[in-house]
């Protein structure tokens, strides 16, 4: 139900957006591939929101930042994109710091975790295919079809397992909708115009602002572990970073 009012507030508010642009932009120009695209997409979010409501939320976001090394060794053969020695040591390093975030949990390895990690394989075949139809698609376009796609295949489910909102809940519903689909339109426009080896590391910069989001909110305290990972996060995303500005 969250990820079907996440799609259809997003419809509406793309829509709004999309519309004094003229309609032709709405029509996509690989319909096939755009939906292979939002079924691996609603497949990892529905995995996420899975994970979130049992392990803690840190610790979800850190098992979504396998993203980018997933991601960048499919790259390298699907999309024949060269990744250099600073960009794998940087995604490595990154990695790395995802482990010292979740090891205290590996001693259990709860269901949830090895269901985050699913997602996470599937996030990596959806950027890729972010990533091809960037190249014939505008941005706008692919997001107004997403949540097309996603608001038809979700909407079944969630009257399956339906419950009428409380008017106390609008407020974050909305913020449901409009950021995930301000997210996808920063995230296509990005990888339009970058390798998804150097868009996907800054994502890592998620991962101290929810660690503090999450013990404001809702209490959630992170361990030594999680405060040296997103250190080492941190530090691997910037090194990237600069040292691509400075190739380039």
């Amino acid at each position: 139900e969250l990820l079907f009012f996440r799609a259809f507030i997003g419809l509406i508010a793309i829509t709004i957006i999309m519309a004094p642009r003229g309609w032709r932009l709405l029509i996509p120009k690989r319909p096939g591939l755009q939906l292979v695209r939002n079924l691996f997409h609603v497949s990892a979010q529905y995995c996420v929101f899975f994970a979130v409501i049992l392990i803690p939320l840190a610790e979800v976001t850190a098992i979504e930042f396998t993203v980018p090394l997933i991601t960048a060794l499919l790259a390298a053969p699907l999309l024949k994109e060269k990744i250099g020695r600073h960009r794998w040591i940087g995604m490595i390093a990154g990695f790395i710091g995802v482990l010292f975030v979740v090891r205290p949990v590996f001693e259990t390895v709860p269901p949830a975790m090895l269901i985050a990690l699913f997602g996470a394989v599937l996030f990596s075949c959806n950027t890729i295919l972010v990533k091809v139809l960037s190249e014939v698609e505008d941005a706008g376009t692919m997001v107004f079809v997403m949540n097309v796609i996603q608001t038809l295949v979700l909407i079944g489910p969630a009257i399956y397992v339906w419950t009428t909102p409380e008017w106390h809940h609008v407020p974050w519903l909305l913020m449901l909708g409009l950021s995930g689909s301000c997210t996808h339109y920063c995230l296509s426009r990005a990888m339009a115009i970058a390798d998804t080896s150097i868009v996907l590391p800054l994502d890592f910069l998620r991962l101290p602002f929810i660690a503090i989001i999450a013990y404001m909110v809702w209490g959630e305290t992170f361990s030594p572990w999680t405060a040296v990972g997103a250190a080492i996060i941190f530090g691997s995303s910037y090194y990237a970073i600069m040292r691509e500005r400075r190739k380039g």
